[in-house]
């Protein structure tokens, strides 16, 4: 089964680092935070809409300057605290400036934890809120970013979190 999950996540990568879709803005409704597009979130993260999904996303060609939180259908059955701590890491996106890395490189990592971080810094939990999405949804999450805010706020990491980092590293 774990096994699976690796292979999982790295056709998850391939499928993010190959696809470039951009829609112009005026076909998107907008909100002052977010919004919600099943398809949008699909073809450009790879994240189907029975998943719980939620990114920041380039809506012009350029990749400058026009960017927006999106979100599923399904991200709305999470707990409103889940919700509220997933929107404040993207905010930490446009808050440092969006930056491309290869999906798990260490760039990646770093960016990942610095938006964790100011989520933290805004008040929300954070590390809990990543802990539930990761056991409800395991394919969209890496355990070294768990096992990096863990270290970061000084939580202890859960044996089962360990033992899945170990299997995708092998």
């Amino acid at each position: 089964m774990l096994k699976v999950i690796k292979n999982l996540l790295i056709d998850c990568q391939k499928y993010r680092n190959d696809t470039n879709i951009y829609l112009q803005p005026f076909f998107i409704p907008h909100n002052n935070d977010f919004l919600e597009n099943d398809k949008l979130l699909k073809d450009v993260l790879g994240i189907p809409a029975d998943i719980p999904g939620i990114g920041v996303i380039y809506l012009n060609e350029n990749k400058e300057n026009f960017h927006k939180i999106v979100i599923n259908k399904s991200f709305k059955n999470l707990p409103q605290w889940v919700q509220d701590a997933l929107l404040a890491h993207e905010k930490g996106h446009i808050y440092y400036g969006i930056k491309n890395f290869d999906l798990y490189s260490k760039e990646y990592y770093e960016d990942e934890l610095n938006c964790d971080l100011y989520s933290i810094e805004q008040g929300y939990d954070m590390y809990n809120a990543l802990l539930y999405y990761m056991e409800s949804h395991p394919i969209l999450m890496s355990p070294n970013r768990i096992i990096n805010l863990a270290k970061a706020t000084n939580n202890s990491v859960p044996l089962y979190i360990k033992l899945l980092n170990k299997v995708i590293r092998e």
